[in-house]
């Protein structure tokens, strides 16, 4: 998100804080843009920092269409092969619109055969936030759900940090892993 007093800020200060480390945090935001814009300026935005995680946060966009459906598949695994190439662990991030159930959609169901397949963690936020009392719009959180979203995140990373992680597979498709802007 590239919401300045959003979740993400918040969530950086809870990382710092939780392990007592200053950690660099990278802001590739790309505000209202889906993971085909995402894979396509990565290089620049994010992997040129080296980063050892990264949230791919662009279900919330892709369910209004901005990544083609035909797509969708070979650019996630274009994005989490670019990132392992990097030695850097993608973890996939479902967060909340007030208009669509980004949760039940079957853009979700996209990213967890991804997920599934590549050994990816996701977490998704989209079912247990209270829309009225935690977005100030359709998409972006207000004050209350930023800490809260932050804090939900936050918890899972300590679950995800200590599950035993399945081997990596192959590819299916990797029409998008050398994708870049020139």
């Amino acid at each position: 998100t590239a919401q300045k007093d959003g979740f993400r800020p918040r969530l950086h200060e809870l990382l710092c804080t939780g392990t007592g480390r200053d950690h660099k945090a990278v802001n590739a935001s790309l505000g209202a843009t889906g993971s085909i814009t995402g894979v396509f300026l990565m290089d620049q935005l994010v992997l040129r920092h080296r980063p050892n995680l990264a949230f791919v946060d662009y279900a919330t966009s892709d369910v209004v269409g901005t990544t083609p459906p035909a797509h969708l598949a070979a650019v996630l695994e274009g994005i989490v092969c670019k990132l392992r190439d990097a030695e850097c662990e993608p973890c996939f991030l479902y967060t909340h619109r007030r208009d669509i159930d980004v949760g039940a959609s079957d853009v979700v169901a996209v990213y967890e055969d991804v997920a599934d397949h590549h050994a990816v963690p996701s977490i998704d936020l989209t079912g247990w936030i209270d829309a009225p009392t935690m977005l100030r719009d359709i998409v972006h959180t207000n004050a209350v759900g930023s800490q809260a979203t932050a804090e939900a995140i936050h918890r899972a990373l300590a679950q995800i940090s200590t599950a035993t992680r399945k081997a990596i597979a192959s590819p299916r498709d990797e029409s998008f892993r050398r994708t870049r802007i020139e």
